[in-house]
């Protein structure tokens, strides 16, 4: 018996994708440096504990800039989870 000539499958088309709202985009663009700037943070702190382990002056004003940095980067934090709850509303 000859083979039977089959109409194509159509293919489901996608839903019409929304564009993505701008602070969704640039909380997304802003995750990795973030990440990376907390462990830089971290290490300059383990630095300067290291610094002050082997007598080193300069170590408590490293510790201190160190510290002083981690606090400004922990305002930064929770301005980008507020920026990240109002891209999802």
């Amino acid at each position: 018996m000859p083979g039977t000539a089959r109409a194509p499958k159509r293919r489901p088309h996608a839903p019409a994708k929304q564009p993505e709202h701008p602070a969704t985009v640039l909380a997304i663009k802003m995750h990795v440096p973030m990440d990376e700037t907390e462990a830089l943070l971290r290490a300059l702190v383990l630095a300067a504990h290291g610094m002050a382990e082997h007598g080193n002056d300069d170590a408590h004003m490293v510790l201190f800039l160190a510290r002083e940095a981690s606090e400004r980067y922990h305002d930064i934090s929770e301005a980008w989870i507020d920026l990240l709850q109002i891209a999802r509303a």
